[in-house]
């Protein structure tokens, strides 16, 4: 049988009550999932973990967060309470350059593809390397949503309250392109006892001091998938209620989302020295050294200076996710330079990404880009996927190419 084949069958193993819901091969593009593994330095996975924990270790410090407090209208709000809860399912992507060297791309706060790549892990043989002992990923991810939940309730009146219903929330959830994954976050929540919808923001409303899905199911956690990240848009509102005074425990949230994963972090980590202060210089010089140097184009009052090294950049929005109205500098025309301009667009320095030679199942050879994700929780890496492609941005449309999984060579 081939890997897609293969993996199917993994997939009917582990997650039989989303098979049942409807079947899952027509949901599974072929090209998410690829049949290669990658190895990677142990040297480049300790510089990774060292950032990811400096990161946090910055992320946990009262100065910075009053800075973060700062930067969005939300958090002004006067029934904004700041949540206690982290995020589950963030990810940290990056580029490694000369096999050893990473720089960090961008951060993520509801990551996509965790599942999905685990079966990968599991359809190859292949060991997770940043298990906990022999728990598997899918039991890790349910004790952070339990302990998301657990920290949440320290900020509510509702210290009573347990968790019972878990929503997944996404704009038209079928249309998306990972519908499948929603599929299976909902057998996992299911199988572990809890009551799972997937959920349009549309389908929640308020009801006294609930947030309650279709009028009648009272829900106690949100698993936002839901890429309006600061819940700014109108059909947003009821989770917006909701979420600032505390009626539901939202995970990945508003505010973690602008401690990490906010493009203007980017920026500002690698342009204001002094909100480093509170770290030790080797962390500081760590994070330096993973940061890609980047410019607020807004901002910047020579905006000529762009396109004379537009070459040696990279454009990308500053609250866009997916690779979405990004542009590598090189290719880009006068017209989508001045909508750039016009725009609140961060321009990154330049990092190309590696590129590595595959034998694919029918045994000719393919040259692939490839990034690194690497999910993380509370500053622990929970599992790391490669994700190979060809053309401009990172995709899913490469035969061949998709998630592998990742294997440590010294």
């Amino acid at each position: 049988m081939s890997f897609y084949q293969n993996y199917l069958a993994q997939l009917q193993k582990d997650f039989p009550e989303a098979w049942k819901s409807q079947p899952l091969a027509p949901l599974l593009n072929p090209n998410l999932i690829s049949s290669q593994k990658f190895g990677i330095r142990r040297s480049a996975v300790q510089k990774i973990e060292a950032f990811v924990t400096a990161i946090y270790k910055l992320r946990n410090q009262p100065e910075y967060q009053q800075h973060i407090l700062q930067s969005h209208e939300l958090f002004s709000n006067s029934e904004f309470t700041k949540p206690l809860n982290f995020s589950a399912l963030m990810s940290f992507d990056f580029h490694l350059l000369d096999d050893e060297h990473p720089k960090l791309i961008e951060v993520n706060t509801n990551a996509s593809s965790s599942l999905i790549i685990t079966e990968s892990y599991r359809t190859q043989g292949l060991k997770n390397i940043f298990a906990r002992g022999s728990e598997e990923f899918e039991t890790d991810i349910l004790h952070c949503f339990q302990n998301e939940f657990e920290l949440w309730k320290k900020t509510t009146p509702n210290a009573h309250r347990e968790l019972k219903v878990i929503a997944i929330v996404d704009e038209n959830p079928p249309a998306q392109k990972l519908f499948i994954e929603f599929l299976l976050y909902q057998d996992l929540f299911s199988r572990a006892g809890y009551t799972c919808v997937i959920a349009d923001p549309k389908d929640l409303s308020i009801k006294g001091d609930r947030l309650v899905y279709q009028q009648k199911l009272e829900v106690d956690l949100i698993y936002n998938r839901h890429t309006d990240f600061y819940l700014s848009t109108p059909v947003s509102a009821n989770l917006k209620e909701a979420y600032l005074k505390s009626y539901a425990c939202f995970s990945p949230h508003p505010f973690e989302y602008a401690l990490l994963a906010d493009k203007q972090r980017l920026f500002e980590l690698s342009t204001q020295p002094k909100l480093l202060e509170t770290l030790s210089s080797d962390e500081q010089q760590l994070i330096h050294s993973v940061l890609l140097k980047s410019y607020d184009v807004r901002t910047a009052e020579d905006k000529d200076w762009f396109w004379k090294n537009k070459k040696g950049l990279f454009f990308k929005p500053k609250r866009s996710f997916g690779g979405k109205a990004s542009y590598r500098g090189q290719g880009i025309t006068q017209g989508v330079f001045s909508n750039i301009v016009a725009g609140e667009y961060l321009a990154q320095e330049f990092a190309p990404p590696s590129e590595i030679e595959v034998t694919l199942e029918d045994q000719t050879q393919a040259s692939f880009k490839y990034d690194l994700r690497f999910y993380v929780y509370q500053g622990r890496i929970q599992l790391a996927a490669t994700r190979l492609w060809r053309g401009q941005l990172t995709n899913i449309h490469s035969p061949g190419g998709g998630l592998a999984p990742l294997f440590v060579i010294s």
